[in-house]
């Protein structure tokens, strides 16, 4: 059985929401200690979009064996073996159009 190294800390990548391309993170600024803003900018250099994006802690799954007593997260109960599902969310890019 072969036991992997820990990973470093990353921070999710994303294609731009333009030309679907990598996109490379330029850097990210902690808003609160659930809460970052992570700047992009699309690789493609046809393209060359700067997007922010937000990452946040937004429940428990397994609590804390030290808490901080600061932090308030919701907390999921009746999860299997650990995992939690999240719900498929669909979103339109930009709102239907309607003329009169």
């Amino acid at each position: 059985m072969t036991i992997s190294k820990p990973t470093k800390h990353r921070i999710p990548g994303l294609s731009c929401p333009h030309c679907d391309g990598p996109a490379g993170i330029r850097n990210s600024a902690a808003l609160t200690t659930t809460v970052r803003h992570i700047r992009y900018r699309c690789e493609n250099d046809e393209c060359g979009h700067v997007f922010v994006a937000e990452l946040q802690v937004i429940r428990t799954i397994v609590p804390s064996a030290c808490p901080n007593p600061e932090i308030r997260l919701l907390s999921r109960t009746g999860t299997s073996a650990g995992r939690d599902r999240i719900p498929r969310m669909t979103t339109t890019a930009h709102p239907p159009t309607t003329t009169s």
